[in-house]
């Protein structure tokens, strides 16, 4: 293995030209090859022959891991300086930026200006989990708050100071601990029961220097002065549990965390089965029960563990849903939609979860392989309807056609695979929506994610939990710190902590603890113990917090083989017998001194060894046993109510039952072979039909003042740059404002544009919610068929009739683009996208009738108009509609034409009668 490493080594460095400088490949070959790495590969068992080419060979490897070390601060202190002036000039603010400006202002020359400012609009500030500062936050609200008629308040337990790897600074608390000129102390323990808080008392009391710095004591809690409920008989609230050897105590590592899995799976089997009360009348059930880990790997192990034996889990944790397997297959199906004539994209999303397919079906191409050219037709489908539709509906199309609910949900973690699949496709959908991406946009937005999962890092994307049942909860430390859980398993307090990182980092006791850098390859002695004991401290707070998130009952595993190394375990319990150093307390130590304290609180500590594992534990038996036989069959005589959702328009008109925004219009399959007459010659004849030129449109006019024309250039500018549009395009638009504030809508009375309407007068995007407790397809037809003038007659009375959605109740929810007011009357305006045809002759009253009545918009129409009018009724004194509402215009903005007012432009105003029939379906307003 060494000679490898050395060949290897001088290979890298062979294809360096005379003169270059080395590369990080060239440290990166000869780290493993140097004679101290080697010699550690062999430990005590052979010693390395001395050599000049092996000394040699050390020296190069200590001078490439310095020079490489010095190449990092180098690159870091260049970007300390050149990311300033890269951020001014994209105009973008970090979070540390704000900090940092902040400080900079107040201790600046303005700074007694500015601090007066923000004092005068606050008394007081109260800081709460203060232990989580850094030395900027800490002296900004110094600067603020700590004097003259200012009261500042620090919250903190410095025991729970775990956010190191976040920026956070336990030393800065420290500080400001000694400089505060009071010190109160929460004394009561609220959370935990008080035998348990006695049992934590005993374990963090035995030694003066717990945490391992002399700012810090244990100050043992009291309970709170409430009424408890009583412990159960005979069960000590903290259990120390030894795990033992089975047999030969020589084990890999992997074979130690397994078989500490196997033990901890048989301990919470054997408490469900027993199910104790954790009260009286209360048993315990799985809900109950938490296990925190250290990392996240041993989350995701323990969970597909207790997932084989039937223990229903769920793992809660601060991990981005794009660090999911999930993430890279979608990533794979998203580019074969993106790219359905890629033969190699499509065999690779077929090899996914999502679709299944077995490797033999991957033989040959679509020419000559029926499945494959199936697969090729069902990519090309699924394009062509995301480019009509949007991405969410493709994604919802492919699910049905892939049967993918189905097949991942029968995966062994199924719920999990689901869960993060539709996880996704919402981020995905809510990407298109806000950042107006298409699908080469959508699926580079999606690979930057997995190159960078915490780049856009929100609580969106955090992985969200496949279930909210009765499951036992497994989450890190960190994850845990403010949770509280009846009965708490701690399985790793034992294990030790990680050798210390190079470069080191540490802080320095000598500069009042600030931070220290040291590049060294081989750092001195006293810096290593230095760091040793920080990560030691860490590891002693994480286990405190670990010990205090029980309310009834805390298990502490111990196996009795674990590896000897510094542990905050070891630290915590095992210094009598292992000298009082960091790095002192083997596993026997550790027992010893849990069995000690057991024996001497006997009332709040159990000491025991875990019984006979060697045989696999016995799952939980099945939801349905399938060995019961068929039930007895029962009579349904209830009668059931409808589901309590949001219903929308789109809902209840879809035959797919897909909710589309409003905007994302379909054109009309029809026309394109009896079309005769001059060709379509509008400003938005060169936009393709579809989703994004409907979102493009909308999105102008929310922003553009028509009634201004100085306004549209800055709203042209932004939808420009959030579509990427051409300057050509952009003057399409800019024509099409104009022809649309010119074009005279013929409501009743005298027809008006758009350009007499300040902004002030409208309301754009207007949404309402109407309450409603199950309208049927044939309540609306009802409403409708009393109408005698309502447009299509009673043949559409009919297709309404003939919907097929599920009544619920719950509400009905909408947008409506614009509304506006002029000479007292309101009005409702809705645009519409649709391509009708490709002649001018298409978008006259034959053309609007029949897409008004094809898509439903009258049945939209009659709906905006009712919630319109309720709204007004209820909020705008006096209101009447007869003669205070002016009606309604659906414009189809592609066939818009000033000199033709109405071409592409559909009017009409619902009778009253109508609207009253149609609002007395609704739940009658309070």
């Amino acid at each position: 293995k060494g000679r490898q490493f050395l060949e290897a080594a001088l290979a890298e460095w062979e294809t360096r030209s005379p003169g270059d400088l080395p590369s990080p490949a060239h440290h990166k070959a000869a780290a493993p090859a140097a004679p101290s790495a080697l010699q550690r590969e062999l430990r005590a068992k052979k010693k390395l022959p001395p050599t000049a080419f092996l000394d040699t060979f050390e020296q190069l490897a200590g001078l490439l891991d310095l020079w490489l070390r010095h190449l990092r601060l180098e690159l870091l202190e260049l970007v300390r300086l050149r990311l300033p002036a890269k951020t001014a000039l994209r105009r973008t603010l970090t979070f540390d930026d704000l900090l940092v400006r902040l400080h900079q202002a107040l201790e600046g020359p303005q700074g007694s200006t500015l601090a007066a400012r923000i004092g005068d609009r606050f008394d007081a500030a109260l800081i709460d989990e203060f232990q989580d500062t850094d030395p900027v936050q800490y002296a900004i609200f110094h600067r603020l708050f700590a004097g003259g008629r200012h009261r500042l308040f620090l919250i903190g337990d410095p025991k729970q100071a775990i956010y190191g790897f976040r920026g956070a600074d336990l030393f800065t608390y420290l500080r400001a601990a000694r400089e505060a000129d009071q010190r109160q102390l929460l004394a009561e323990n609220w959370r935990s029961l008080p035998p348990l808080v006695s049992a934590v008392n005993s374990l963090f009391s035995r030694h003066p220097d717990t945490f391992l710095e002399d700012a810090i004591a244990f100050v043992p809690s009291g309970s709170a002065p409430r009424e408890w409920p009583p412990p159960p008989e005979g069960t000590p609230p903290l259990h120390c549990l030894l795990i033992p050897a089975p047999g030969d105590k020589k084990f890999r590592a992997d074979q130690v965390a397994a078989h500490l899995r196997h033990a901890l799976a048989a301990e919470i089997l054997r408490l469900l089965r027993q199910a104790p009360d954790l009260e009286p009348g209360r048993p315990l059930r799985a809900g109950d029960c938490a296990i925190l880990v250290r990392r996240r790997e041993e989350a995701r192990q323990l969970r597909r563990f207790l997932l084989d034996l039937r223990i229903p889990c769920v793992l809660q944790t601060d991990e981005s849903v794009f660090e999911s397997p999930e993430a890279r297959d979608f990533l794979t199906v998203l580019a074969a939609l993106v790219h359905p004539h890629r033969e190699d994209f499509r065999k690779a999303a077929a090899t996914t979860p999502l679709f299944g397919w077995p490797a033999h079906r991957l033989d040959g191409s679509a020419a000559d392989n029926p499945a494959l050219a199936e697969l090729l037709e069902s990519f090309r489908r699924h394009r062509r309807t995301w480019e009509a539709h949007g991405f969410m509906p493709c994604f919802r199309q492919l699910l049905l056609h892939e049967n993918a609910h189905r097949r991942l949900a029968a995966l062994p973690d199924g719920e999990r695979a689901l869960t993060n699949w539709l996880h996704l496709a919402e981020l995905l959908h809510q990407a298109e929506s806000t950042r107006h991406l298409g699908p080469e946009g959508l699926l580079r937005w999606l690979h930057d994610n997995l190159e960078n999962p915490r780049r856009d890092s929100t609580e969106d994307s955090l992985v969200r939990l496949e279930r909210d049942d009765d499951a036992v909860h497994i989450l890190t430390i960190h994850a845990s710190k403010g949770l509280q859980f009846p009965v708490v398993f701690c399985p790793y307090l034992w294990t030790g902590i990680a050798p210390p990182p190079n470069p080191l980092l540490v802080h320095d006791p000598a500069s009042d603890h600030s931070l220290l850098v040291d590049l060294h390859p081989r750092p001195s002695e006293g810096l290593l113990h230095l760091r040793t004991r920080e990560d030691l401290a860490e590891a002693v707070r994480l286990a405190y917090v670990a010990l205090t998130r029980a309310r009834n009952r805390c298990v502490l595993a111990v196996p009795e083989y674990a590896p000897r190394a510094p542990s905050a375990l070891g630290w915590i319990i095992g210094r009598e017998t292992a000298g009082g150093n960091p790095d002192a307390g083997a596993n026997s130590q550790i027992h010893a001194g849990l069995a000690h304290l057991a024996a001497c609180h006997p009332e709040t500590m159990l000491y025991s060894e875990l019984g006979d594992i060697s045989a696999p534990p016995e799952p939980l038996p099945p939801a349905s046993d399938p060995g019961a036989g068929p039930p007895a069959p029962r009579v349904f005589q209830a009668r059931p109510a409808p589901s309590f959702r949001l219903a929308s328009f789109t809902a209840w008109t879809s035959e797919s039952s897909r909710e589309l925004p409003d905007h994302q219009d379909p054109s009309l399959p029809t026309a394109a072979a009896t079309e005769t007459g001059p060709p379509l010659a509008g400003p938005l004849a060169e936009f393709t039909p579809g989703a994004r030129t409907g979102e493009l449109i909308h999105l102008l006019l929310e922003r553009a003042d028509l009634s201004n024309p100085l306004s549209w250039p800055a709203a042209l500018d932004r939808v420009a740059r959030g579509f990427q549009l051409p300057s050509r395009e952009q003057e399409s638009l800019g024509r099409f404002l104009d022809h649309l504030a010119r074009h005279p809508i013929a409501f009743a009375g005298e027809p008006l544009s758009l350009s007499q309407v300040p902004p002030e007068a409208t309301w754009r995007e207007w949404a309402f919610t109407l309450p409603q407790s199950g309208i049927t397809p044939r309540d609306l037809a009802g409403a409708l068929a009393d109408c005698p003038d309502l447009p299509g007659g009673a043949a559409f009375v009919d297709r309404i009739r003939r919907l097929g959605f599920i009544p619920s109740a719950g509400y009905l929810t909408g947008f409506i683009d614009f509304i506006f007011r002029h000479d007292g009357r309101f009005h409702l305006v809705d645009w519409k996208s649709n391509h009708l045809g490709g002649t001018a002759a298409a978008y006259d009253h034959p053309g609007l009738l029949a897409a008004m009545q094809e898509h439903l918009y009258l049945l939209q129409l009659v709906l905006y108009s009712a919630a319109l009018d309720r709204f007004l009724s209820t909020f705008v004194s006096g209101f009447n509609y007869e003669r205070d509402f002016g009606g309604a215009a659906y414009l189809f903005v592609r066939g818009l034409d000033p000199a033709m007012p109405a071409r592409g432009c559909f009017t009409w105003k619902p009778p009253a009668s109508l609207l009253r029939r149609l609002g007395a379906l609704f739940v009658p307003a309070p």
